[in-house]
């Protein structure tokens, strides 16, 4: 094959990458591929001759209003006209991010379920990263002070954020037994507000023999904060909205938005952490304003959108009209009458959550009742009901399990004539179900079910 040729059909394999990779791409980033020649000691020469095993060079542009980035791409010619040019792997989720699309979608969506008056979200971005500072480097972020604890000892902590003047917020790290954490070394919670003059250490003056608090030491804190650098960097993003909330509460202002906005990247192309913050304001039925903060993987932003802040609780007037609508909407959509009963405890069903006072775990980890109305099941007849978790009806948004009519119901299900009214109902208003009629001389209409209405459902006849 010609030189000419392969550059040709290289183009035409850039061409074709282009359209692909933009298929899946949202709308407000645009993509290109460009072939830039044969790899060699000083570049590419596109005029070059290319072989088979010549390492060729492709050109990745991804761009919007507010970034741009581009990568290069090597590989062989061979594979590239056999298989194609491949996006970098950093690129696939970013191409598909829509900040704005999954802040609109998540606001309904939490208005919805939660029966608020008024929702806003905000992708504020995926915390840029965080530095460790050696002994002889300047005092910043990053850096590991030993400092006089309130009972006399000496701990160690990581600054995470400076307030104003001498006071930072800091952290010692988060312990578990006597030991730190490894899977959470950095909870935000457990972050301090530090005034590191007040409470440095004096030159020559014996450590206090206290009980002091179960701390880490500084070598540990390094470790951890290298070891789990998505932790801290989470951690650091906390400690400066603090900052600008402390800030803004003592010079009684409102926060800065170009403050906050400077701790997060927003350009999806330049995330470096797994984690995105993410901000929801909404106002209740009460008319209370709230506010929240927080952080939620990219993965789960991008597949169920930003999730209902913990201070987000709905009222139980609300869930109590969510979980009966949910019933009903199953009607609708299935036509098997579906009744909501409530959360079961010592015999009864309390259908309101007010009354779910003996419940240990939280409202939405409930499981919650529902039976299928004209149903029995089993030799001793017993109403046929299902319970699932609230959460995942409400915020997962699963259907209600064992439709009678689905193929996953439950075996050996007695259906009664009321089942079939019921069907009626939901199909039209005004359609009666009459019954069956058997083959005679005189057929007549009997208001009652094929097979005694045993697994009627299963078009093979009764299951065994």
């Amino acid at each position: 094959m010609s030189s000419r040729t392969w550059g040709d059909r290289l183009r035409t394999v850039a061409a074709t990458a282009t359209r692909r990779e933009q298929a899946v791409a949202t709308s407000n980033v645009k993509l290109s591929c460009a072939y830039l020649g044969v790899k060699s000691d000083t570049g590419y020469g596109a005029a070059a001759r290319v072989r088979k095993k010549s390492t060729v060079a492709f050109n990745w542009v991804a761009s919007n209003p507010n970034f741009e980035a581009r990568a290069i791409v090597e590989l062989d010619a061979n594979n590239a006209c056999d298989r194609g040019i491949k996006i970098p792997e950093s690129w696939k989720s970013a191409i598909r991010f829509d900040a704005e699309k999954i802040a609109s979608d998540s606001a309904d969506k939490l208005k919805r379920q939660h029966q608020l008056d008024s929702c806003e979200c905000s992708v504020l971005g995926c915390p840029k990263p965080a530095p460790l500072r050696s002994i002889e480097q300047p005092l910043g972020v990053g850096s590991c002070l030993a400092l006089q604890h309130r009972s006399g000892a000496r701990l160690s902590y990581l600054l995470a954020a400076h307030v104003y003047d001498d006071i930072w917020y800091a952290h010692r790290g988060s312990m578990r037994d006597v030991e730190m954490d490894d899977d959470a070394p950095f909870r935000p919670r457990d972050l301090k507000l530090v005034d590191i003059l007040r409470d440095a250490l004096e030159p020559g003056e014996p450590l206090s023999k206290r009980r002091c608090p179960v701390h880490a030491r500084a070598p540990e804190l390094r470790e951890a904060a290298r070891r789990r650098r998505e932790d801290w960097e989470l951690c650091c993003a906390y400690a400066a909205i603090k900052a600008e909330e402390t800030r803004a509460a003592q010079q009684r202002r409102d926060m800065d938005p170009s403050i906050v906005a400077s701790i997060f990247e927003r350009n999806p192309f330049g995330f470096t952490n797994s984690n995105l913050f993410v901000r929801c304001k909404w106002v209740s039925q009460d008319g209370e304003q709230k506010m929240e903060t927080f952080h939620v993987s990219l993965r789960a932003l991008m597949t169920r959108g930003v999730p209902a802040p913990e201070s987000m609780a709905i009222s139980d007037m609300a869930l109590l009209r969510r979980l009966q609508e949910v019933a009903i909407d199953e009607t609708n959509r299935t036509k098997c009458k579906c009744k909501y009963l409530g959360v079961k405890h010592g015999g009864r069903y309390y259908p309101h959550p007010k009354d779910w006072v003996f419940l240990i775990e939280s409202r939405t980890h409930a499981r919650v009742h529902f039976e299928w109305e004209g149903v029995r099941q089993g030799s001793d007849g017993e109403p046929y009901r299902v319970d699932m978790r609230c959460n995942n009806i409400l915020h997962l948004g699963r259907n209600i399990k064992g439709n009678p009519l689905s193929r996953v119901c439950a075996s050996n299900l007695i259906f009664h004539p009321e089942f079939a009214q019921g069907v009626a109902d939901a199909v039209r208003a005004g359609i009666v179900f009459k019954g069956i009629a058997y083959e005679s001389e005189r057929p007549e209409i009997v208001p009652e079910l094929p097979l005694g209405g045993r697994d009627v459902q299963d078009e093979d006849g009764p299951r065994k």
